[in-house]
This record gives C-alpha cells, sequence and structure tokens, in this order.
C-alpha cells in the first residue's frame, strides 16, 4: 500500500511544458496508450464509497489497481489516495476473474499518456477523448516546487478525477451523461499508427 498524492492542470500547452521539462533537465520515460476498465458490482457500491478496481493495459504492461480515499486528506488542495497495485500477467484472464467474482466491467476510458521524472515527481502530458491535462504526482512540496520551476505555478488546477472532469465537460457541451470516455475508433487507430512510429 501506498498513498498516491497528484494534482492536475488545466489549460497547460503540452508542447510548451515538453519544452520546458527538457530545460529542467526532467528525464521522458515513455509515451503510450492506456485502455482502462473500471469495476463495480451492480449496485455500484465502490463508487458510492469512491473506490476505485481497475485494470489498466499500457507501458509495462497490464496492471490492476484498487484506490481508495483517505479522509484526513479532505482539506489538502491535492487528491489524496491509499493505492494498492500490482502487475498481471494476463488483462483477459483478471478481467474474468473480477467478473466472476461479481465485478463486471462498469465503463471503460483511454488515454495517450506522455510520462517525465523530475526528481521525485512525476509528470504525466495526457490526451483524453475531451482534452489535454497534466498530472503531477510525489510529494506535494516537491509538486509545488516542480510548478514553479516549470512556470506552471499560475496554471489552474484541480484535484478532481479524470471521471469528474469528463462528466463536468459534458454538461458543459449539453451532451448525455455518460461514464466513459474512448476515442472515436479512426482517431484510436491514428494515436496509435503515431506511437508505433515513434
Amino acid at each position: 500500500m501506498a498513498l498516491e498524492t497528484e494534482i492536475k492542470l488545466i489549460g497547460v500547452d503540452h508542447a510548451a511544458l515538453r519544452e520546458a521539462l527538457r530545460k529542467a533537465r526532467a528525464r521522458r520515460l515513455w509515451r503510450a496508450f492506456e485502455q482502462n476498465l473500471v469495476f463495480d458490482d451492480p449496485a455500484r457500491s465502490l463508487a458510492a464509497r469512491s473506490v476505485l478496481l481497475r485494470l489498466r493495459d499500457g507501458a509495462g504492461g497490464a496492471r490492476l489497481t484498487l484506490k481508495r480515499p483517505v479522509p484526513e486528506a479532505e482539506g489538502s488542495e491535492f487528491k489524496v489516495y491509499d493505492e494498492i497495485e500490482s502487475g498481471v500477467s494476463d488483462f483477459e484472464s483478471v478481467r474474468a476473474l473480477l467478473e466472476a467474482l461479481g465485478y463486471p466491467v462498469a465503463f471503460a476510458y483511454e488515454k495517450v499518456r506522455e510520462k517525465w521524472r523530475m526528481g521525485d515527481v512525476f509528470i504525466c502530458l495526457d490526451r483524453l477523448p475531451f482534452g489535454e491535462f497534466v498530472e503531477l504526482e510525489g510529494p506535494q512540496d516537491d509538486v509545488l516546487a516542480c510548478l514553479a520551476r516549470l512556470g506552471c505555478e499560475k496554471a489552474l488546477r484541480s484535484k478532481e478525477t479524470y471521471h469528474a472532469l469528463n462528466a463536468a465537460d459534458r454538461r458543459a457541451r449539453g451532451l448525455p451523461e455518460q461514464e466513459g470516455f474512448v476515442f472515436e475508433p479512426a482517431e484510436r487507430a491514428r494515436l496509435l499508427q503515431e506511437l508505433a512510429s515513434e
């Protein structure tokens, strides 16, 4: 178990941030397409407790993750979760196992994530079907120092999940509610081809 402490930035230009990361001598780790499945029981009791049970296939293979909120961190400007995570060797077998236990797929989401590291802070440039965001994860003081070093200290910050940001975006655009967010097939194929050519 580990505490995950993160914050998201909204409206940051990825190209400019990438250049700032290079100048700061941050290390680019990888860029990959991620498929995520979120599981819950039919009563959605995990979501009611703000618990996330997720199976992800992306850089480094498949991973099963459980995230639970940390009540004592409620007043923080950062999102803080207790996180349990493990690599798995067979994505489809783990999916079948969860479904057999009574946790079907509640929804799916996709993103292209480009991951960097600066000291103890991980910086993720995320492209989702509804926009581009930046996520920083690490010790709070280090994240704040990283924001200043990258010239992002005044950027709009959020501790909302991507699921909540997607819901807000759909409401703002007058679209019907939809928990999942995946790329249109043509866009997914283009992104996969782009990643394969890197």
